[in-house]
């Protein structure tokens, strides 16, 4: 276990995928991150499977690791796009649209490869770290996160 404050560890998140496990690393790469995943379907033996980079999201914890996609994948987020990671562990860039930038956080859940409901958070603040007002916005999908639209 790196000790606090330590920097340089990656993050690591674990998620069902149908009958197997991922896990996926989040590592620190410059200001960006690299995700790596790895799949187990007998809990004892970890493949490693596709890396990617992701510019939008900033070494850190798995702040955009949101839920599975459909039976056999799950979704990673930054700014502009959902990653789906599939069982044998290859990334597909999803780009997205309908969520306006600057959000200060992003979670997503998804029912199916489908539908899909995203929560948003934006944290605006008039003079420096005073006057700040937050603004909570919840977008919903039905085409597998390509458009999304504000929730009635």
């Amino acid at each position: 276990m790196p000790p606090l404050g330590y920097q340089g560890a990656p993050s690591i998140s674990l998620l069902q995928l149908g009958s197997a496990l991922a896990a996926i690393s989040l590592a620190p790469n410059g200001a960006a991150s690299t995700a790596t995943v790895y799949v187990t379907r007998d809990g004892a033996t970890f493949g490693k499977g596709a890396s990617v980079g992701l510019p939008n999201i900033a070494p850190g914890p798995l702040n955009g690791l949101a839920s599975t996609y459909g039976s056999d994948a799950v979704i990673v987020t930054s700014a502009a796009q959902l990653l789906k990671v599939t069982a044998d562990a290859q990334f597909q860039p999803l780009v997205m649209s309908g969520i306006p930038s600057g959000m200060n956080s992003l979670g997503i859940q998804f029912r199916d490869d489908a539908r899909g409901i995203a929560n948003t958070t934006r944290t605006t603040c008039a003079e420096g770290k005073t006057g700040c007002s937050t603004l909570s916005t919840r977008y919903t999908t039905a085409d597998g996160g390509a458009h999304w639209t504000p929730a009635p």
